[in-house]
């Protein structure tokens, strides 16, 4: 099986997101400005966190950034699947550089997964990078007399 993604212009320039904590049994559009954005304030503006409410629970979200060379897209397939053998094939319907995340009744924090997952993004960048010092440091280590201080484990 195969994956392909199909790439147009964009009839949207830039898509609103938002990631409610909740599991809704749904794909597809909702008329988010009718219904939601009508009812969400700004508690703080200094830290930036909204408060909304949906099913008449409490959400607290807040307006996150993607990292630096980063763009996210929303796909839509553009014909049913019905085997794990079959070709799927994606649109790129819109695009996105920051989204809104809601917790349930909690204020965001730098600790919430999804802002540490967009930490990872950045992680992974420099572990993924390329070595090319790895011989120059080598070299130094050797200057400086470094010895790697390695003890066997005892038993």
């Amino acid at each position: 099986m195969s994956t392909k993604i199909v790439t147009r212009k964009l009839e949207k320039e830039n898509a609103t997101l938002h990631s409610i904590a909740c599991n809704i049994c749904h794909n597809g559009g909702a008329e988010v400005d009718k219904y939601f954005k009508t009812c969400t304030r700004v508690v703080d503006n200094e830290t930036g966190i909204f408060k909304a409410s949906f099913r008449g629970r409490c959400l607290m979200g807040k307006n996150v950034q993607l990292p630096d060379g980063y763009k996210g897209v929303v796909l839509k397939e553009t014909a049913s699947v019905y085997s794990d053998q079959q070709d799927r094939t994606l649109e790129i319907t819109e695009h996105f550089d920051q989204m809104t995340y809601w917790n349930l009744e909690t204020k965001p924090t730098q600790n919430d997964q999804f802002v540490t997952s967009m930490d990872w993004l950045s992680a992974a960048q420099v572990l993924h990078a390329p070595v090319d010092d790895f011989e120059e440091e080598e070299e130094v280590n050797k200057e400086n007399d470094y010895q790697p201080k390695c003890t066997p484990p005892e038993r």
